[in-house]
């Protein structure tokens, strides 16, 4: 062959090699002398050429790790004809390496003895190697990602959908279904009775025309459980193809605790509404009704007139709307609290008795583990919430059964699922029965003002409001857990009382007659000037045709601000001042903490339906008169006040 031709088919053997980034190399077994089809120094990328005439001498740039391998291969194509391959790195300076792949092989003569040269070609595999390990990388972010992540087909198959391609493990994982139940199938599984279709539509939309797509999705798992997603597909282009999807991305987040937050968070924002609204309405009714029922209790009608039936009748009913409003006031958490610090179990145990007594033989009424812990509470309120959770039980039972009261201490480390839970140290009470249970769309309603499941006239929907009102009063909360057909279990969470001793309230509660027929008046026992502080006109007038008709010398003020400059003139000849909680301009408490700076030793009645203060810490005030009372019972109140010392400056 003419030497140009040779020379031409190097060219073209070296153009080859160095487009598949390779070398061509061959050694002397006798001497380990190298020899190359191009400057081996600057094919492995370092920036100066130099000769790298031996084996040895290549073997003094490999990375030291790599040493040991490369010695083992030459000593194997030493040993026979067999072609053998391996890898190297060479670090260059200022940082990086070149990685190189040999596959080396000992020729044999035309004899077939072992020929003195060793012959074979070097690769560049370095951005190979960065890719594969890109890849890698990418492959165990996918495999290991928390989110779920779904490769589609590009095009839908007619009546089928796009198949599922790929899903990483979080997805079964989320799902619940298998590897072979999801591979090749359309994720029209995953679809159920509750899906939106307008958000399918959407979905649909974006596969159509070839678009991304964000959004929110129900799901079905494979056991039929509901979950929300989080979605984000993308379209992958097909390269050179324009328009077309070679495949989709769809990524999925597990976004049912946010939900189930969102909607619980809605759900105290509604109660929190509702709550401020029935306040405000059971302060007005309050009003009213004290002003109706201490007017009707005033008709001192003979008891064979013909009215006076009727005016028992409408002082009946005006008292049933005052249970009403106390529900009301309940739930809205604005009920009188006077609070006491007192063992739990003594509240457990005078619940216990009374329900006892009424509850008949068919049901049974026992006490579980019981804790001595002392929590503080305005008991009344407490043992009206356990009250009505134990009628509601019972209620639940109509063939009769078990209701199990119960404390423990508890040191919650997480919080519980309801979003009024908090860490810390708490006494759980417990109220569980056997009786026929809740499904969860009632549960879920439970407490929720007007809501019943009682036939018309048997119930008003306000007791679990009630209860859920008093026990945020308190700085509790109250979680329901509940089967069909096994019973309900209502725990109530308060805050215990560590270290306290039992405190007792200085202010008196004087009760309110729950009854419809008149009470004796009783007239002042002593003359005495009575001062009255109500913004409600109606109020005022009653209060005055009362007292002064019981021969009590009588002030009247509209609102705190009045009440306190009459106060700073009189106080001197002031017995005692019935004092409202609620109005205007100056609160009843600042009104008071005002009249006492002036005189420590005033006599003051609190007289309100409505307040949010814990009247408890109101240091000298000497009774409450909750809002709405009868005549007779203001007298009683008025004279058992004076009859008291004045509170010791």
């Amino acid at each position: 062959m003419p030497e140009s031709a040779q020379r031409e088919n190097l060219d073209r053997m070296r153009f080859a090699l160095r487009s598949a980034s390779m070398l061509a190399y061959e050694w002397k077994v006798t001497n380990y002398e190298l020899s190359c089809t191009e400057s081996l120094s600057r094919w492995l990328g370092f920036r100066e050429q130099f000769p790298i005439p031996t084996l040895m001498a290549l073997g003094d740039l490999v990375h030291p790790s790599d040493k040991l391998p490369l010695e083992a291969t030459i000593r194997k194509i030493l040993a026979g004809s067999e072609a053998c391959e391996c890898d190297f790195r060479v670090p260059l300076p200022g940082g990086g390496e070149t990685v190189v792949v040999c596959r080396s092989q000992r020729m044999s003569n035309f004899n077939g003895k072992l020929s003195d040269r060793v012959t074979g070609v070097m690769q560049n595999v370095t951005e190979q190697r960065h890719t594969d390990a890109r890849l890698r990388m990418l492959e165990s972010a996918v495999v290991h990602a928390r989110d779920a992540i779904v490769i589609l087909e590009g095009e839908a198959q007619p009546g089928l959908g796009r198949s599922v391609l790929y899903a990483n493990s979080a997805f079964f994982e989320m799902s619940g279904y298998t590897h072979d139940e999801v591979v090749g199938r359309s994720l029209h599984l995953l679809r159920g009775p509750k899906s939106d279709p307008a958000t399918l539509e959407q979905l649909r939309e974006a596969l159509n025309v070839g678009k991304a797509h964000k959004g929110e999705l129900l799901n079905y798992r494979k056991n039929g459980e509901l979950y929300w997603v989080e979605l984000s597909l993308v379209p992958v282009p097909v390269p050179d193809a324009a328009g077309r999807q070679s495949h989709w991305v769809m990524i999925q987040r597990d976004i049912s605790a946010r939900k189930r937050a969102e909607q619980q968070l809605f759900q105290a924002q509604k109660m929190e509404l509702i709550g401020q609204m029935a306040g405000g309405i059971a302060h007005d009714f309050n009003n009213l009704l004290t002003g109706i029922i201490g007017n009707l209790s005033l008709a001192d009608l003979p008891l064979t007139h013909p009215a006076n039936k009727a005016v028992e009748t409408a002082l009946k009913a005006a008292q049933r709307a005052a249970d009403l409003t106390s529900k009301l006031l309940g739930f809205a958490r604005k009920n009188q609290l006077i609070a006491v610090t007192v063992p739990i179990d003594d509240i457990i145990q005078e619940v216990i008795v009374m329900v006892s007594r009424t509850f008949g033989p068919r049901t049974l009424v026992r006490t579980g583990a019981v804790a001595k812990d002392r929590v503080t509470v305005d008991p009344t309120l407490i043992s009206q919430v356990l009250l009505n959770l134990c009628l509601n039980a019972k209620d639940a039972m109509p063939q009769g059964g078990e209701i199990v009261l119960g404390v423990q201490a508890v040191d919650l480390v997480t919080a519980t699922p309801h979003p009024d839970s908090r860490t810390g140290k708490f006494l759980r009470i417990t109220v569980e029965d056997t009786g026929e249970g809740m499904p969860p769309e009632v549960r879920a309603r439970i407490f929720e003002p007007f809501f019943t499941t009682k036939p018309v006239g048997q119930g008003t929907g306000l007791g679990l409001a009630m209860v859920h009102g008093i026990m945020t009063q308190h700085n509790g909360w109250v979680e329901c857990h509940s089967i069909p057909g096994r019973g309900t279990r209502f725990d109530l969470y308060l805050p215990r009382a560590f270290d306290a001793p039992v405190r007792k309230s200085a202010v008196i509660a004087f009760p309110t007659e729950r009854k419809s027929a008149p009470t004796p008046w009783t007239t002042a026992i002593r003359p005495a000037k009575v001062m009255v502080v109500d913004d409600e006109g109606m109020i005022r007038e009653l209060l005055r045709n009362v007292l002064e008709t019981a021969g009590y010398s009588i002030l009247e003020c509209e609102d705190g601000e009045a009440a306190v400059e009459m106060f700073r003139a009189k106080f001197r000849e002031i017995d005692l001042v019935i004092l409202d909680l609620t109005m205007p301009r100056l609160s009843g408490q600042e009104t008071f903490v005002r009249m006492q700076g002036i005189d420590p030793t005033a006599r003051v009645l609190l007289s309100s339906g409505y307040s949010t203060d814990d009247i408890a810490v109101m240091d000298g005030v000497l009774g409450l008169l909750p809002k709405p009372y009868r005549p007779a019972e203001l007298l009683k109140t008025v004279a058992q006040v004076l009859a008291m010392p004045r509170p010791h400056p």
